[in-house]
């Protein structure tokens, strides 16, 4: 007796509706769910009493025997109790088949019918500009003399690999911000005035008088592709910077 008892109330308290999916409900259907559940723990609750009450010839008698189980009603609360459960969710009751039924795939599609159809995953937002702020070649003298002189007294030879490596990661990290301020709404030809200290800004160290290294800029142009520019460090110390009124865009 008690493992069946315990068995119904482990069906009343793990077969959610939510779990397997349904329409939403509406607030008519909600409360008659709630007072359908009420009205059935109500009986449940005098069944037992009427069952494992020692005098029961003093309580009025159950007309039909099948009905003084109290397993009978643990049913007729598990019934209501499943609309309940999907009222509070915001659904209707669960569906009788199909518990487990994928979502139906065209047949031009080429995928076998009754397979999962997979969800392609948003890509990250990383605007570009049909135009550019400026052309590639006149973007690199202005980075390579402004970064050669983080270099001055260094063997030219030796550090020119490395010149030549942050360099490339800075242009495309640049034209990346630019493309992203421009989307945002700021003034391009602003953009474009300012690039001397949004240069500061993006490539110097924060603390150091230091041209950041290639890693790092590997580093943001890899948050970037992940996450997105607005996501990215360098985007954010621009943003930052505006707001706190170090640059004027």
């Amino acid at each position: 007796m008690g493992s069946k008892i315990l068995a119904l109330e482990w069906l009343v308290f793990t077969l959610s509706p939510v779990e397997y999916g349904a329409t939403p409900m509406s607030p008519t259907l909600v409360g008659m769910e709630n007072f359908s559940f009420y009205l059935g723990l109500t009986g449940v609750l005098g069944t037992l009493f009427i069952h494992f009450r020692k005098e029961k010839e003093t309580l009025p008698a159950i007309p039909f025997e099948w009905m003084r189980s109290p397993l009978f009603y643990l049913f007729i609360l598990w019934l209501f109790f499943n609309g309940t459960v999907a009222a509070c969710d915001g659904r209707s009751h669960s569906p009788a088949l199909g518990f487990f039924v994928h979502p139906e795939v065209p047949p031009e599609t080429g995928v076998p019918q009754g397979a999962p159809v997979q969800i392609a995953a948003i890509p990250p937002e990383v605007p570009q500009l049909d135009q550019p702020l400026m052309s590639d070649d006149y973007r690199r003298v202005e980075l390579f003399r402004r970064l050669s002189l983080y270099f001055i007294g260094r063997n030219d030879a030796a550090h020119l690999p490395q010149v030549l490596g942050i360099l490339e990661k800075q242009m495309l990290l640049e034209k990346k911000i630019e493309a992203a301020l421009v989307h945002d709404g700021y003034n391009p030809l602003r953009i474009f005035e300012a690039r001397h200290e949004i240069r500061g800004i993006l490539f110097n160290h924060p603390t150091r008088t230091l041209a950041l290294s290639e890693s790092t800029l590997d580093r943001y142009l890899g948050q970037i592709a992940r996450n997105g520019t607005r996501q990215s460090v360098p985007y954010g110390r621009v943003v930052r910077a505006i707001r706190n009124y170090d640059l004027t865009l």
